[in-house]
């Protein structure tokens, strides 16, 4: 559970439903984005989606996404 996560400190800056703007006047809603820390101790941004079933939709916006914010949608 990521609040659990966030009240122990694990993760940081839990965000829930995060609207990211995409080019051609698209919207690609995060289920959840955090910040947490590398094995080297660096910050690193998560954007978390939690998935049973992937669109085509949602697979034009994942790309979207990676060319827009240089970012991987992490799936669950």
């Amino acid at each position: 559970n990521l609040i659990m996560l966030e009240e122990k400190h694990i993760i940081f800056g839990l965000r829930l439903q995060v609207p990211f703007p995409l080019p051609g006047d698209n919207l690609y809603v995060a289920d959840a984005t955090y910040g947490e820390l590398t094995d080297y101790g660096q910050l690193r941004f998560v954007v978390k989606d939690f998935k049973g079933f992937k669109t085509e939709g949602y697979r034009i916006k994942r790309k979207l996404f990676r060319e827009t914010y240089g970012i991987e949608i992490e799936e669950e």
